[in-house]
């Protein structure tokens, strides 16, 4: 049973009001060249000396993905060129590469081990030496698809598959470690609690995992639009927090859920909302949820944010959405902030024919001076796509 509850008023009124825009510089940090990158996946690492670490789905010299670096000063490195073939090497890497606590980019990928895999974990060194197969999925041990990572304190990473996991699997929850190799926490079965999660998990205060799944019903009379769920570490106490109503949450929540400066949890819904664009949500850990934002489509507004919430230096939420703004067609996007009290700002608004490009997916990546970066899956007149930065 959901123990959230919805608020109105002030909330509402934010919702439907949005700030005047300030100015907000946004810059090229990197161009792909058409073959040397396809699909540049968001969630960039960024680690201490200022270097941005960054996969592609596909491209590179096997055409099954990279994973480069861009140096301070912007200069390009092309660390690793995955291969669908090769036994101890992955394909099609994901988003979100993580600075794991031995000092190596860890990450996730579609596939792995040669042909016909259903995901793989692999490790590599911050110079793009050592690269190593840790593990390799299979749909019914451990799933399908696995999630960017999430490291605890004890070592250990954790992740979710959108699909698979045995007989009525519908995904799983799963953890590696050194000791254990890959292990598969639990099951996703049953739309009364969550299925087809689609986001990795985010470490609460509580040392509980929090996740959500692209389905999920709310209750008996309800659509299936999705789920927001809590777990211990060894799989136990599961409880389902929240199941989206599309008029009232949004439907179908995407990205990981941002853990807040403020101890709350944050994120996005695709569709959905007031509005019918999506939303923007706040969630407690006492069950209290608050729609800050609802997307409506408009030039000025934007619709289908993606990839969940970065907060930035100045303590407010960042995001961008994949359709929207005044580009002029459905796939061009935009970059957002929404306060804490639920105040909207449109930054920027993509276009086809800029040299940023457009449809920016996936989380933004904050940098100590204010800025954030973020990719684009498409460049202008056909290219590649980009990584760019922008100035709020």
């Amino acid at each position: 049973m959901s123990h959230a509850c919805f608020k109105f008023g002030a909330a509402m009124l934010a919702v439907l009001c949005s700030a005047a825009a300030p100015a907000a510089t946004l810059s090229v940090a990197h161009s792909f060249d058409a073959g040397q990158c396809n699909l540049p996946q968001g969630s960039l690492l960024r680690t201490a000396d200022g270097s941005l670490y960054g996969t592609c789905f596909s491209g590179g010299a096997n055409r099954a993905g990279i994973l480069y670096r861009l140096a301070p000063d912007g200069a390009f490195s092309l660390l690793h060129e995955f291969s669908y073939v090769s036994a101890t090497d992955a394909s099609e890497p994901g988003p979100g590469p993580m600075l794991a606590s031995d000092g190596r980019i860890w990450g996730s990928a579609s596939g792995g081990g040669g042909e016909n895999s259903s995901g793989a974990l692999y490790s590599i060194s911050t110079d793009g030496s050592g690269f190593q197969l840790n593990a390799v999925f299979s749909a019914d041990a451990t799933g399908v698809f696995p999630s960017p990572l999430l490291q605890t304190a004890d070592g250990s990473f954790y992740g979710i598959t959108n699909q698979g996991g045995g007989r009525g699997g519908r995904g799983t929850l799963f953890r590696y470690s050194a000791g254990a190799g890959l292990v598969k926490v639990i099951t996703f079965r049953s739309p009364r609690d969550a299925v087809f999660p689609t986001a990795g998990l985010t470490l609460g205060a509580d040392g509980l995992l929090y996740g959500t799944a692209n389905s999920g019903i709310s209750s008996d009379t309800a659509g299936n639009e999705g789920t927001l769920f809590r777990i211990r570490q060894d799989g136990s106490g599961y409880q389902r927090l929240l199941g989206f109503q599309r008029a009232t949450h949004g439907a179908f929540p995407t990205g990981e859920l941002l853990l807040a400066a403020d101890g709350n949890f944050y994120g996005v819904t695709t569709q959905g909302g007031p509005l019918g664009g999506g939303t923007v949500y706040r969630y407690t850990p006492a069950g209290q949820f608050t729609l800050l934002h609802a997307f409506s489509g408009a030039a000025s507004d934007g619709a289908w944010p993606n990839g969940g919430l970065a907060q930035g230096a100045d303590g407010a939420l960042y995001g961008v959405t994949l359709h929207g703004g005044t580009g002029g067609s459905a796939d061009v996007g935009t970059v957002y902030r929404v306060a804490l009290d639920g105040s909207f700002t449109q930054l920027h608004s993509f276009d086809t024919t800029s040299p940023a490009g457009y449809a920016p997916y996936d989380r933004l990546t904050p940098a100590p001076d204010g800025s954030l970066y973020g990719t684009t899956w498409h460049g202008p007149a056909g290219a590649s796509g980009t990584v760019f930065r922008i100035q709020p």
